[in-house]
């Protein structure tokens, strides 16, 4: 199975919906053609996608910005391109008047819970989860 065509099919299908956004940094790309598209002749550093989440009226809380996905390459780590992406997704919470920006980091995962606590996000939930029995 090529991995990377599924998830580039993955992508595509979701841009298809209005509150799904993915932002691609790509280090190098700075030349454009006529039209409003860059051209892609560098280096995927990383990636960041949201969709936002609108709440019901029957709960008290306000539409959210979902951080869906976040992953910066190797090489790009600690040099400012996460930074760069999540006052991106903080931008598009202000243009879609999101008053949160919410996401999910793995427990183990020291270097980014630190990086988000530096940035001003507070852990308010717990998710839990469980396998479910195949039977």
């Amino acid at each position: 199975m090529d991995l990377v065509a599924v998830e580039v099919a993955f992508r595509l299908e979701r841009l298809e919906t209005a509150d799904y956004r993915t932002w691609i940094a790509v280090d190098g790309c700075c030349s454009r053609k006529s039209g409003d598209r860059p051209l892609a002749d560098g280096e995927f550093a990383g990636f960041v996608a949201t969709e936002i989440d609108e709440s019901p009226p029957v709960f008290d809380r306000p539409d959210r910005l979902v951080v869906t996905d976040i992953y910066v390459r190797e090489p790009y780590r600690g040099t400012g391109l996460a930074h760069d992406l999540i006052d991106r997704v903080t931008k598009r919470a202000r243009e879609a008047t999101c008053t949160e920006l919410v996401l999910e980091v793995g427990v183990d995962n020291d270097r980014a819970i630190a990086f988000y606590e530096k940035r001003g996000f507070e852990t308010d939930r717990r998710r839990m989860t469980m396998p479910v029995d195949s039977r």
